[in-house]
């Protein structure tokens, strides 16, 4: 039987082999991992991992429970959920949470075919490879984060988004809208795309007709804010305030402001921590008792606070220079240093690291750094470059022949960019690292198209 190809010129056996083939790889990722959190924590794991542990305790309406402790103020909760199942199915046992996440990634990897597939088939079978092997989803994947499904959402309702433009059904742009709901409470960081994609459904189906337009545009906006809007009303009649989450103040005082700050005036980032710590606890110690106890929003609202009275004294110069070091920095970060195994070798923390200008910084993080550390970053680096070099040939070669798409995926990777600023690390590019595949899988398809054609003349 001949397998039909799929609207965007994927064939159901060649997405069957990519998702087998990306499952295979992470799970021989994890099994190469050191057991237990040395091989699947980074920054937050422990927080998601021991609230997924007190959601199956107290029951999984414990979240929504304003009497308990602070769990339902500090992250958003479907990754919480996520590992609740995962606890329930396999008990505490994070190689099985992470083979769990593993699946889930092998998903995105066709996924990501799949929206290559509206390119051409070449460039769907290319994208497809390189998902299944590349580091940055292999080595995520395999820790306790909540990247791997949000990046899984997220694509599912952009295919699901494309699929609702092809086809003008309701009911399409309705279930996209649930997925991109859902990777909004998986992590807020694509949650200012909210606007931008009604307006881009309502575009794409005005040919059909306005009212097609306007009901299915108003189905996927009712379906996306539908469960962050019921986080957003219990967190005001709780908390009084309209915020997802409570990561803003701190996010933006401990890591957004160091960055600025030291770019500013040279102050170590690390010493900027500590003052604006002190400042937060000297508040916190002046805020009178009929206020109650100091809820994560409390925190969150005195954080924002300080961080505005000390951005506001920055000269416009280290906003823009910070954006951009964080731009590039985050562009060139090889995946690599990630991995727990490369994470374990002696190094500094380049967060702490402080020099004066960005590069005497790079050196002395360099010569602080261990010998099989820095040769991984090395090794690191030289992938990064390659695929950077296929990552811009593709880009212009889909500015010349897919405009469209071209333009789309660099705003993808610009949207990402500016999110994160000056917060650096893998980790935070992972939701444009799609569109960086797609780049450097039409640059190998071209490349490969040249050299079959310059092979053509040679025997001729």
């Amino acid at each position: 039987m001949n397998s039909s190809p799929t609207r965007g010129g994927i064939e159901p056996r060649l997405a069957l082999a990519i998702f087998l083939a990306a499952l295979a790889v992470r799970l021989v990722n994890i099994l190469l991992l050191p057991d237990g959190a040395a091989g699947h924590f980074l920054d937050d794991s422990h927080g998601y991992w021991d609230e997924a542990a007190i959601l199956n305790d107290r029951g999984w309406l414990y979240w929504w429970d304003s009497t308990g402790s602070a769990l339902p103020e500090r992250r958003p909760p479907l990754y919480m959920y996520f590992l609740a199942v995962s606890r329930a199915l396999f008990g505490p046992s994070l190689a099985m949470a992470a083979a769990l996440q593993a699946a889930v990634d092998a998903g995105s990897c066709v996924l990501i075919a799949l929206l290559a597939g509206r390119i051409d088939a070449t460039t769907a079978r290319w994208s497809g490879a390189l998902a299944a092997v590349w580091p940055a989803l292999v080595i995520h994947s395999a820790l306790i984060v909540s990247d791997s499904l949000l990046l899984f959402l997220f694509l599912l309702a952009i295919a699901l988004g494309l699929r609702a433009a092809d086809t003008g059904r309701i009911g399409t742009a309705t279930a996209s809208g649930f997925a991109f709901g859902f990777a909004v409470v998986t992590r807020n960081v694509i949650q200012f795309l909210y606007p931008l994609a009604i307006l881009a459904l309502f575009f794409a189906l005005r040919r059909r007709g306005l009212r097609r337009a306007l009901i299915s545009a108003l189905a996927f906006a009712i379906a996306a804010a539908l469960l962050p809007g019921t986080i957003i009303q219990r967190n005001i009649a709780n908390f009084d305030t309209p915020a997802l989450t409570s990561q803003t103040g701190a996010h933006v005082l401990n890591w957004v402001l160091p960055e600025i700050r030291y770019l500013a005036d040279g102050t170590p980032p690390d010493t900027s921590r500590a003052e604006h710590n002190r400042i937060l606890e000297e508040r916190l110690a002046a805020r009178p008792e009929a206020d109650g106890p100091a809820t994560s929003f409390t925190l969150d609202r005195l954080m924002r606070g300080i961080a505005a009275e000390q951005m506001r004294e920055l000269p416009f110069g280290a906003y823009l220079k910070a954006w951009l070091v964080g731009a590039v920095t985050n562009l060139a970060a090889p995946p690599i240093i990630s991995d727990p195994r490369v994470r374990a070798l002696p190094k500094p923390s380049f967060a702490e690291t402080a020099g004066d200008g960005a590069r005497d910084r790079i050196e002395l993080y360099l010569a602080k750094s261990d010998g099989a550390y820095l040769a991984s970053l090395l090794f690191g680096l030289a992938f990064a470059a390659l695929a950077g070099a296929a990552q811009l040939w593709g880009a212009v070669s889909l500015l010349r022949t897919r405009p469209w798409i071209a333009l789309a995926c660099l705003a993808l990777i610009a949207y990402v960019l500016a999110v994160t600023g000056p917060v650096t690390g893998p980790k935070y590019r992972l939701p444009a690292e799609p569109a960086l595949i797609v780049f450097a899988a039409a640059g190998l398809a071209d490349l490969a198209r040249r050299l079959t054609l310059w092979r053509g003349r040679v025997r001729t």
